[in-house]
């Protein structure tokens, strides 16, 4: 607005004007396009992360169009809830960005999912030409649907901090597309790091163990009648293997996925344009 808010009178008169034109508004509209420093993601937080997630796909907002039907929302933020949420460590963060930038055409099937649905974050963002800071996949009868996030927040001032972590979260969708079963996808597509980490947990180079959430994350969940959020750390099997042979080793996970299917080289379609979009939101949901 050109203004800058102070504790004068004035401004904060205007505050309230302001205020009461955004929340009067028949709808809002939620950018993803602000150049956020990335948001610092821990173990403990990803419960809460998922209940803003699984929050946003129950809401009454617009969102782009392969997530514009009521029953696919609700059918993924349902397959959300129950999923397990894993956490990259910094050692295989590292090498999951090394070798994503030479992954190979890899056909993605059920072979290669450590779970049927999931959601998967790194300590900081990765991928070629994008920030992901996590992503999502949840089953569909001929594959999968992925959400690919961006974190946001981070340097904000600490007076805006609760109220955007309250209404939004940590992660707001950038990416999302349908990927079928037998997909070809490379180390350039947006879920490139999603592949690449599933090849590699799939080669027995990780170990997914379970994290230790704080009590209050617990009783939260036991008040509720949730069951206990499922959390897993993964980190690089120890002993590690050189650089060259882990990326060789990803190479020959890769062509044995495309010699052991009988799927088609499909390309997966992207069904929402630009990484960056942006949700409009009702004024019963304002975030």
């Amino acid at each position: 607005m050109g203004w800058h808010p102070t504790d004068e009178p004035r401004h904060t008169i205007l505050g309230m004007v302001h205020r009461g034109i955004v929340y009067t508004r028949e709808g809002r509209t939620l950018l993803t396009t602000t150049d956020w420093p990335p948001a610092k993601i821990t173990p403990e937080m990803l419960p809460k992360i998922r209940d803003r997630l699984t929050g946003l796909l129950r809401s009454p907002a617009n969102l782009p169009e392969i997530l514009s039907a009521r029953t696919t929302r609700h059918t993924m933020a349902g397959d959300l809830d129950r999923a397990p949420l894993y956490w990259i460590n910094q050692e295989f963060t590292a090498l999951t960005a090394e070798v994503t930038r030479d992954q190979p055409p890899t056909p993605v099937t059920d072979r290669i999912t450590p779970t049927p649905s999931g959601l998967v974050a790194w300590p900081q963002p990765v991928g070629h030409g994008v920030q992901i800071a996590a992503v999502s996949w949840t089953p569909h009868p001929d594959g999968w649907h992925i959400l690919c996030y961006r974190s946001l927040g981070g340097g904000l001032a600490d007076d805006l901090m609760p109220t955007l972590r309250h209404d939004i979260g940590w992660l707001i969708p950038i990416h999302t597309e349908h990927i079928p079963t037998g997909a070809i996808i490379d180390g350039s597509h947006p879920a490139g790091p999603l592949i690449t980490t599933w090849l590699l947990m799939n080669q027995q180079m990780a170990e997914a163990t379970p994290a230790r959430l704080p009590k209050a994350v617990s009783k939260a969940y036991q008040r509720s009648q949730r069951p206990t959020p499922d959390v897993r750390l993964v980190r690089i099997t120890p002993p590690t293997t050189p650089p060259g042979q882990q990326q060789a080793m990803v190479r020959t996970a890769a062509r044995s996925s495309t010699t052991a299917t009988g799927y088609p080289a499909t390309n997966a379609t992207r069904h929402t344009g630009p990484a960056d979009a942006s949700a409009k939101r009702s004024p019963s949901n304002p975030s």
